[in-house]
């Protein structure tokens, strides 16, 4: 299941169900609006009698204490809930829903690259080519650029340490032009 934010708010998800505390945080978080009032409806009492008989998985839980403590419901429940509280809110609620999915930052390719100015970090494209770490020397040569064997064994040490998650901040190589 992927995460559901209400504009700027994380709405927490724990076993399938959505945490109505969050959503309340998200609509404004007035006191009229908070979860117990719209359960305490019958309305809503009735929803949640009817989702778990027509289903085998449990529609509302509590987790009293720790840190995902909270009310926390189905999204049938959850789209009710938001409609209970406003039309507008509702409809922000199901645009988070149907929304694509955000792209994750593990599925991207990253280049990771160190100058005078420090670490620099820019997103590959998936089409672009990468150098492997043996063509380097030809790479350097054909531009006319040349490094200093220590300046490079100082590159190569920065990023075994970053690949090994040693925190080390790397020394600043100077280039120097052929």
């Amino acid at each position: 299941m992927r995460a559901l934010a209400i504009d700027t708010c994380a709405i927490r998800e724990q076993g399938g169900l959505f945490s109505l505390n969050d959503l309340h945080a998200a609509s404004g978080g007035q006191k009229r609006h908070e979860p117990h009032q719209f359960l305490g409806n019958e309305q809503a009492k009735a929803l949640v009698v009817e989702l778990q008989s027509a289903n085998s998985r449990t529609a509302l839980q509590t987790i009293n204490g720790g840190p995902q403590r909270g009310t926390y419901a189905c999204r049938e429940l959850v789209i009710a809930y938001e409609a209970w509280i406003s039309a507008a809110f509702h409809l922000r609620v199901i645009r988070a829903f149907l929304a694509p999915p955000a792209p994750s930052l593990l599925n991207r390719r990253w280049l990771v690259s160190y100058d005078l100015g420090g670490e620099r970090v820019q997103e590959v494209a998936p089409d672009a080519c990468v150098m492997r770490p043996s063509d380097l020397p030809r790479l350097l040569a054909d531009a006319g650029f040349q490094i200093a064997p220590d300046v490079l064994a100082q590159i190569g040490m920065a990023c075994m340490n970053r690949l090994a998650g040693v925190s080390a901040v790397p020394p600043r190589p100077a280039l120097r032009l052929a």
